[in-house]
């Protein structure tokens, strides 16, 4: 992994703080669901500006953490050039606009100030403490970024604009030419998708679902999807660097490669793909645990594979827009949004609330998939980032043994209770290495609005021997929630009375805190049941 000098000395205190459990004994599997105490506090919050944060681990205990919609930077102006199809910088011309609550001043060239009404500011000047007649510069938004953290080089932090206080590796993954970290930033990025209504549309809302770091291969992962909230197409990258990205596109005709991409069009429930994070490089699935087993021998594979959960919509909710938001389709209320009527329609039935702004969000259904690791693959070859290599989980035999298609299946995995295991928005699984146990956690379980559109729901965290279960729900279901949260993948455990888990969030809200726009760390206590 090209490393660079990086990072943050504060993130010592979200990442290698707090002790987890050790289990001296094999854990023995759960036959009833119940409640267990469980705690949500606040560690850290970082002025990274941006949402989502899913993150993997290197081999090296290094954090790799994705967001979205964002700058990924600190103590900086977000700029965006709404005069062109990238919706972004274009310095060449000098088209940015600025937030009316900066103006220029004494700073210098492209650098602002805040000024006497901070309107609309909220979010940033509570993760950067909006000083007054200090000067900020400029900062790039890229609907995804990539932001880097090495432990071993905490006291460094290099910027991309040698202003603002960032570790990030990557802007505008896995679509993103190799650009230079000096403005003005470069507009080739943009060279393939400028005239094309699809591939901008892809290009432009592309969020991340999930990453992963594989020592077998030495490569980083990225599960994308888009567009945001109801999605259409998810499809995986694979970048050895960080940098440069191989995917299933073809940037000659301007087409993905639907052989090799999950899509809604093909009734795929894997459109937001989200791995198992199973320690620093995917170690642990190979790492004997206290009873002497690794986890690949206690899932019964003769091969190494890379396992990961999948759900049709990043958020399956949207606000109305417009007179053709609603229209009656075969005697059914039918949502549509007008802003994704090209390529296709996004139609989602459901009860109209809140004086018919808002649809109830959906929940939905929970799979699994997996795929074998090749270590000698190329990047064009990696079997991760072809669909077709692939193979899901279709049912259990009868002795509770997994049976997997080469096709997708209607299949969800299952709960203690028989039900189905389910989540509202993206969520996060990894594999909790002493407490022996496969960890499911959704930030927003169950969210209902009442008719004065107020929502509410709660935190979803579950247990599980295996990743298709059957899963046991061990939080108390009192914890406030309204966000995509991903659980952080853990480099250094201790020994510890109770299970903790650490979340990254933003957006939204988290166990009853305004987790505003930018990265929040939560620590997450609970006790297996």
């Amino acid at each position: 992994m090209d490393r660079g000098s990086i990072c943050l000395r504060a993130m010592i205190l979200a990442f290698g703080l707090l002790p987890f459990i050790h289990m001296v004994g094999e854990i023995s599997g759960t036959v009833s669901e119940a409640a267990s105490p469980l705690s949500v506090s606040l560690n850290e919050s970082f002025a990274w500006y941006g949402d989502m944060w899913p993150s993997t681990a290197t081999d090296a205990g290094d954090i790799i953490l994705a967001f979205g919609d964002g700058t990924g930077e600190g103590a900086c102006i977000e700029a965006i050039d709404e005069s062109g199809p990238s919706s972004r910088y274009n310095y060449s011309e000098g088209k940015v606009e600025i937030n009316p609550a900066f103006e220029r001043g004494s700073c210098p060239a492209d650098m602002y100030q805040l000024t006497s009404t901070a309107s609309g500011t909220d979010d940033w000047c509570e993760a950067v403490g909006c000083k007054k007649n200090q000067c900020y510069p400029l900062c790039q938004h890229t609907n995804v970024g990539l932001v880097f953290v090495n432990p071993d080089n905490v006291d460094i932090c290099e910027s991309w604009d040698g202003y603002s206080n960032t570790c990030l590796l990557r802007r505008d993954p896995p679509f993103t030419l190799d650009v230079t970290k000096t403005p003005p930033f470069s507009t080739d990025i943009w060279k393939f998708f400028a005239d094309d209504s699809s591939t901008h549309m892809a290009r432009t809302s592309t969020k991340p679902s999930s990453l992963l770091y594989l020592k077998d291969t030495g490569r980083l992962y990225g599960a994308f999807h888009h567009p945001a909230g109801t999605v259409e197409r998810g499809y995986n990258a694979v970048s050895d660097t960080g940098h440069a990205w191989t995917m299933p596109f073809d940037a000659t005709k301007k087409v993905f490669d639907d052989a090799k991409t999950w899509t809604v069009a093909s009734d795929s429930n894997f459109t937001v793909l989200m791995f198992i994070q199973m320690g620093n490089g995917y170690e642990d699935y190979t790492r004997p645990d206290f009873s002497g087993m690794t986890v690949q021998q206690r899932l019964g594979d003769k091969d190494k594979y890379v396992y990961a959960f999948g759900i049709r919509h990043e958020y399956d909710a949207f606000t109305k827009a417009g007179n053709d938001a609603v229209r009656r389709l075969g005697g059914e209320e039918i949502y549509v949004d007008p802003s994704y009527e090209s390529p296709s329609p996004q139609k989602r039935p459901g009860r109209i609330s809140c004086d018919g702004k808002f649809l109830d969000p959906q929940q939905q259904d929970v799979h699994l998939a997996r795929v074998k690791i090749d270590p000698s693959s190329t990047l064009a070859t990696d079997p991760i980032i072809d669909r077709s290599k692939w193979e899901y989980l279709a049912g259990l035999d009868e002795k509770g043994n997994p049976v997997w298609s080469s096709t997708e299946s209607s299949y969800a995995v299952r709960r203690v209770d028989g039900k189905k295991l389910k989540t509202v928005t993206q969520a996060s699984a990894i594999y909790h290495f002493d407490a022996g146990k496969f960890i499911f956690l959704t930030g927003n379980f169950d969210e209902v609005r009442d008719s004065s559109c107020n929502a509410t729901a709660h935190l979803g965290l579950f247990v599980a021997d295996t990743p298709w279960g059957p899963w046991t729900r061990v939080d108390n279901g009192e914890e406030s929630s309204r966000s995509i949260a991903h659980i952080l993948p853990h480099y250094d455990l201790k020994p510890a009375p109770k299970v903790q888990v650490k979340v990254a969030t933003a957006g939204g809200e988290f166990a009853s805190h305004p987790a505003l726009y930018h990265l929040h760390i939560f620590d997450v206590e609970f006790t297996l049941p």
